[in-house]
């Protein structure tokens, strides 16, 4: 379908709206599946903006679920802003918003998305692991070039 476009003034008034909005949609570890969707299209029911809660640490993180919920929503992302509570997505439905009669097939259900929260989760720690050990290694490495270089030193003394 064809996407909307709204203009900077409309932009900054949405913006300033969200960030006011208390109702809002808490983004929790499971991240995108079909019941945040299903959420969203039923806060559009009665608002046309919504203010989407993540707390993912990263911003990069943070833009890729905002990606993902425009696209799977067909909404216009209006604005990623950092809050105390985690940052804060608002997404415009559109002014031709229609609700779908059928959701996303390509999305995971409840729980298959905590099954990949906790892979990531998995998967980070060992990155995490890795990386520590590996500086570990250098450090024991550079330490014992050093008792080498000073256990020559006293064999030529």
């Amino acid at each position: 379908p064809d996407q909307e476009l709204i203009t900077e003034e409309e932009r900054e008034c949405f913006k300033n709206i969200g960030l006011k909005m208390e109702s809002i949609l808490v983004l929790g570890r499971r991240g995108v599946f079909d019941g945040v969707i299903e959420g969203l299209h039923q806060h559009w029911k009665h608002k046309e903006l919504a203010k989407v809660i993540t707390m993912q640490r990263t911003f990069l993180q943070v833009v890729n679920t905002a990606r993902i919920l425009e696209r799977e929503t067909g909404g216009i992302l209006v604005s990623i802003d950092k809050q105390k509570e985690g940052h804060a997505i608002i997404i415009y439905r559109g002014k031709n918003y229609k609700r779908p009669l059928e959701f996303a097939e390509n999305l995971l259900d409840k729980k298959k998305a905590l099954k990949r929260s906790l892979e990531m989760q998995r998967l980070g720690s060992l990155k995490f692991f890795a990386y520590q050990r590996g500086k570990e290694i250098a450090a024991l490495r550079l330490k014992l070039a050093d008792l080498e270089e000073q256990q020559k030193q006293l064999n030529k003394s």
